[in-house]
């Protein structure tokens, strides 16, 4: 059995950390667009553990999914938004609100998806 050596590949293959230029473009262009918003809150509720995301807390300190602030709001949103129930114009605006401070985590996380 051969085992993949991340030493042998290529250096742009290998994803990096998104850089401060392109976080904050991204965090520009999350409070102009409400959809993408909702994507980002979205992807950033798949990372949450399953403990998070069914108690809508932060439970682990792992630096991935939202704060403490954020989880009981966003995680609602997001379960709605994920069944395709109609999201008011309230959480819509409360996504669009929140989303922005999670632009790197999205970033990163978009890399691997």
């Amino acid at each position: 059995m051969s085992y993949y050596n991340v030493w042998d590949t290529p250096s742009d293959m290998i994803p990096h950390s998104p850089t401060r230029r392109e976080i904050d473009a991204f965090k520009a262009h999350l409070k102009a667009n409400q959809d993408e918003a909702l994507d980002a809150v979205m992807m950033i509720y798949l990372g949450q553990t399953t403990d998070e995301r069914r108690t809508a807390t932060t439970i682990y300190d792992n630096n991935v999914g939202y704060d403490q602030a954020d989880a009981p709001i966003l995680t609602p949103i997001a379960k709605r938004y994920w069944t395709g129930e109609q999201l008011t114009q309230r959480e819509r605006l409360q996504a669009a609100t929140r989303a922005p401070k999670y632009a790197g985590q999205y970033l990163w996380q978009s890399r691997f998806a």
